[in-house]
């Protein structure tokens, strides 16, 4: 088996070359193993061949010690230029070769075809050919004429929980894939929990309210930070209970503040841990969202949801009372006369949004607690208009009540595209449209909230086929291609129906697979 690329640096150097010989030799060595020496050696090879970075750094420190007669500025300028120049061949190699051994998993499984288009979010493997191989989707997509937009900063959770904040205009992209959303305001201002002090009772975060004693429970400030990414404050409550009843513990937004009319729907979120003591004694611990009419009185039991111990808790309420004028998100808990209370609780990154699900956390500038609003992610490439194609797509669509569409090629408007789209039942269909009548809709089969999914489809006139998670093929053969299909979109049609999900795998062919091939590619 030979190498399907050489490495190539310009300008080349001593080490550079060094460096460029050493990758290529690994991977011939690793190619001869898997034709002569089987798995296991193979396996020792492409260990030899990921440690390329490793060497990268030892060659780029080499070329900084050669310039130590230079000036000092001439010193570090060399070691940068060769640190990064050795760093992006690595960075190819590797990318290449996660790309490589796709393609081997896949011609194991018979499907022997080379993807034009290969996207794997995941772990960042980005290939189009004849044109880039990439680890960086912004480079990807400007090599393959295609644009992300998004007008705010936005945050994204990745497999390990981790809350990481991307700048306006980044894609989302972590181990789990693309994070695609629409726009959302967060109606709490300060999610950060900025502005609070310590002490007993302390002082809470900046425009939230609660009683230094209720019913016999006092409250202590502990303290503020950073927990995976997550901006927090500790607030202890301990005592024994006066009477039986409720005791709210933080107003997260004054009273009136959160406008709200009859059969609007809320979704309340908020990291939170037990970091200290035990709730074991009591009846509840929950976020909550009040509905109240004008003049402050409450208008019905307010909806909320127990609190997850080191998690997400999120409750979506709808308050149908006509004479409804505000919400207000709080935290609250129930005990019993006479109970002895003490337990410490991490409240991270509240959120109270007009969504019927919880998004990602929407936060303000660091020292600007204000209503924040996330502007929604805008992923369109442009193309060649197909007359026949297949797609391999891999994704987890967000719960919603409306139209989710995950993938769309167009003219630029709606009235000439193809697109695949989640109902606000979770049912999948594709769906094509000629001078704005649709002459293709066919239900693909059902994805549920949350759920992971598998994708592959063949589109051409007349011949539409789909496999979901490796279901038997469904088909049509009664509807032509539309024309003038210049731009590709992931996660959004033109006018609106955001995804709300990650995508994870997103690969094109120029060809027609076969049935068994898109049963195979819609089950990895």
């Amino acid at each position: 088996m030979s190498t399907d690329v050489t490495i190539q640096v310009e300008p080349s150097g001593p080490y550079i070359s060094s460096l460029a010989s050493y990758v290529n030799d690994a991977r011939d060595f690793r190619d001869a193993a898997q034709s002569a020496l089987g798995a296991v050696t193979a396996a020792a090879a492409d260990m030899a061949a990921n440690k390329t970075a490793t060497d990268a750094a030892r060659l780029a420190t080499e070329a900084a010690s050669t310039a130590a007669a230079a000036s000092a500025a001439s010193a570090l300028g060399a070691k940068d230029n060769a640190a990064s120049a050795a760093v992006a061949a690595a960075s190819v190699v590797l990318t290449h070769d996660r790309y490589r051994n796709q393609l081997d998993d896949w011609r194991a499984l018979l499907v022997p075809e080379r993807p034009s288009l290969f996207q794997r979010f995941t772990d960042s493997t980005y290939f189009a050919r004849d044109r880039v191989v990439t680890s960086d989707f912004p480079v990807f997509l400007a090599a393959t004429n295609g644009a992300f937009t998004r007008a705010s900063g936005a945050t994204a959770l990745d497999s390990a929980g981790k809350l990481i904040e991307f700048a306006a205009g980044s894609p989302r992209v972590t181990d789990r894939g693309l994070l695609m959303e629409g726009g959302g305001t967060n109606l709490i201002r300060n999610p950060r929990c900025e502005g609070a002090a310590a002490g007993s009772p302390g002082t809470l975060p900046t425009y939230m309210s609660g009683s230094a004693t209720s019913n016999g429970i006092s409250r202590q400030v502990v303290g503020t930070g950073v927990e995976n990414g997550v901006p927090y404050v500790d607030v202890r409550y301990a005592g024994t209970s006066v009477s039986a009843g409720r005791i709210i513990l933080i107003i997260f937004a004054a009273s009136g503040s959160i406008a709200a009319a009859a059969g609007e729907t809320f979704t309340a979120s908020f990291y939170s841990r037990i970091v200290a003591g035990s709730v074991a004694n009591l009846s509840y611990i929950r976020l909550e969202v009040l509905g109240s009419s004008a003049d402050g009185s409450e208008t019905e039991t307010p909806a909320g949801a127990n609190i997850v111990d080191g998690g997400i808790t999120k409750t979506t309420v709808t308050h149908a009372i006509a004479s409804l004028a505000y919400v207000v998100p709080r935290l609250a808990i129930s005990t019993g006369s006479g109970i002895a209370v003490d337990f410490t609780v991490r409240i991270g990154a509240p959120q109270l949004e007009k969504y019927p699900f919880a998004t990602s956390p929407i936060l303000p500038p660091v020292g600007s607690p204000a209503q924040a609003t996330r502007v929604g992610d805008r992923v369109v490439s442009t193309r060649t208009s197909p007359a026949a194609l297949s797609k391999a797509i891999r994704g987890r669509p967000a719960p919603t009540n409306t139209t989710q569409v995950l993938w769309q090629a167009d003219d630029g408007t709606s009235n000439n595209m193809i697109r695949v789209r989640r109902n606000g039942v979770g049912d999948v269909y594709a769906t094509a449209v000629i001078a704005s009548v649709t002459v293709l809709d066919v239900r693909i089969g059902a994805v549920a909230d949350n759920a992971e999914f598998r994708l592959a489809f063949r589109w051409a006139a007349n011949d539409f086929t789909a496999s979901l998670n490796g279901a038997t093929v469904v088909t049509n053969t009664a509807a032509a291609m539309p024309a003038g299909l210049v731009n590709e979109r992931l996660g959004h049609a033109t006018g609106g129906n955001e995804w709300f999900g990650t995508i994870r795998d997103n690969h094109e062919w120029p060809i027609l697979h076969t049935n068994g091939n898109l049963q195979t590619l819609s089950t990895l």
